[in-house]
């Protein structure tokens, strides 16, 4: 991306080369980099782009920068604001409409609106047929699949439920056939499944423990602290306090790592009580974490600032510029009544079956 960068701006094609430029950053966003350099470098492109008038990249950038925002404390997630009145229909404007109904699912689901993100979903899937980057689909497939799981949740209803597992086994069947990169968030929704139909603590353990592995192997520490989160949720659930606190404690610890102060308050919000802002002196209450943002410092030591920064991107830019300006209980839920409730189980044998079911 950073070479296509600058033969796009050497050859006079500045759109093309700023383009470049933002999918260095979107991709960066995803992939577990710190929010602040996210935020910042987005901030420098997009001064670019108001200077020189690309208006179809800069509409882009906007809606990416969008749930950097809202996670980083800068903006309220207003949800009335939030609503996409105001996206436009014509197909220049495909991929800012996107990454809009994209980043308001995400925070959709970072932040309990389910409803809210559920509509996102529905917004979004007429215009994924003109989208088939991995990074696209796969942030579609697993906050979908979260959005149903938490509604489903919420509501009890079955066909909720349903749609979850259907967004889990098109993001297994993604990773089956165009690459592991989103592994981590197969395994992660896959221990959301099994929560519902679990209740057996060291099953659900060595679901969400393995997930959260995955995330830290690869750096995507935004992925290993929402899956911390919904850990500790699932063990509060089921009654296992000292366990489900210990992991809202790592959730917490990891959010902050990543820069998300939005997400560490919304935290202290609904488990303020046993959780301390300050990250001290909290064994007594939560308990040591399972991971640390310490088990984070192998892969992340591989993260190349440069690629995002403004010195990287835009070598000799004015000169550039310049010269291109003139040139057992296993019911088959899809079947079930779509207003039943989801049953709750004491222990239920078939949870293995649940999980390999919505591998399948």
């Amino acid at each position: 991306l950073q070479q296509a960068h600058h033969t796009g701006m050497a050859s006079g094609n500045i759109e093309m080369g700023f383009l470049n430029w933002a999918l260095c950053n979107i991709f960066a966003q995803n992939s577990g980099y710190p929010l602040e350099p996210i935020e910042r470098t987005g901030t420098e492109l997009m001064q670019q782009l108001r200077l020189y008038h690309v208006d179809s990249v800069l509409a882009m950038m906007k809606e990416t920068q969008l749930s950097v925002a809202c996670l980083l404390g800068k903006r309220e997630c207003d949800w009335d604001e939030l609503e996409p009145t105001e996206m436009k229909n014509e197909k220049s404007e495909t991929h800012s409409n996107i990454f809009g109904y994209l980043s308001r699912l995400e925070l959709g689901v970072y932040f309990g609106n389910f409803e809210f993100a559920c509509r996102m979903s529905a917004l979004v899937q007429p215009q994924m047929k003109f989208d088939w980057s991995y990074v696209g689909i796969c942030k579609e497939h697993f906050y979908s699949s979260l959005a149903f799981a938490g509604l489903a949740r919420k509501t009890r209803k079955g066909k909720y439920f349903t749609k979850a597992v259907k967004y889990a086994k098109r993001l297994r069947y993604l990773c089956r056939t165009r690459g592991l990169n989103a592994l981590h968030r197969c395994l992660l929704i896959e221990a959301e499944v099994l929560s519902f139909r679990c209740d057996s603590a060291p099953k659900l353990v060595e679901a969400y423990d393995k997930a959260i592995s995955a995330a830290n192997r690869v750096g995507y520490i935004q992925d290993a602290a929402f899956g911390s989160e919904l850990a500790g949720t699932a063990m509060l659930a089921i009654g296992e306090d000292t366990r489900g606190y210990k992991y809202l404690n790592q959730s917490r610890d990891l959010w902050r790592e990543y820069g998300a102060c939005a997400k560490v308050k919304h935290l202290l919000q609904l488990h303020g009580r046993r959780l301390d802002i300050s990250g001290r002196d909290t064994s007594e209450t939560v308990g040591d974490p399972i991971f640390t943002s310490g088990d984070f410092s192998e892969p992340r030591k591989y993260l190349d600032f440069d690629l995002l920064s403004e010195r990287s991107m835009k070598t000799d830019f004015h000169i550039i510029s310049s010269e291109a300006a003139g040139s057992g209980k296993q019911e088959v839920w899809d079947k079930r009544d779509g207003n039943s409730e989801i049953p709750t189980t004491s222990s239920d044998p078939s949870a293995d079956g649940v999980i390999n079911w919505a591998r399948q």
